[in-house]
């Protein structure tokens, strides 16, 4: 996995490609969702995660994400993000990254959020 790969991944995510984002994962891949019970909804295989993963643009749906300190090791990487809204409200959070390849496995996503 490259660093470049993952700014393709990000850019997809950003303008809500959904088939060029599950274009970057396993068959086998799993999502941990940084919002819904568990914490966190989990999602398992690809047609489930990219389900997930449509929730998550539209749970976010009215801000943009910037994302940085990009870090691969491997086959795990690790990114952090921001999400700013209309309002200047932001949202802060990281996401952990296993690779196959070329290909994103998992993401475990975390937020910061107030009370």
């Amino acid at each position: 996995m490259t660093k470049e790969i993952i700014l393709k991944f990000v850019a997809a995510w950003g303008d809500k490609k959904i088939d060029t984002i599950a274009s970057f994962f396993t068959n086998d891949c799993i999502y941990k969702a940084s919002v819904g019970p568990e914490p966190g909804i989990t999602y398992r295989g690809k047609a489930n995660v990219m389900n997930g993963i449509e929730d998550m643009i539209k749970h976010d749906a009215g801000g943009e994400a910037f994302v940085e300190n990009i870090k691969i090791y491997e086959d795990f990487g690790v990114s952090e993000w921001t999400y700013v809204f209309k309002d200047k409200s932001k949202i802060v959070g990281c996401d952990l990254f296993e690779f196959r390849g070329d290909k994103i496995k998992m993401i475990n996503a975390f937020r910061k959020t107030s009370l």
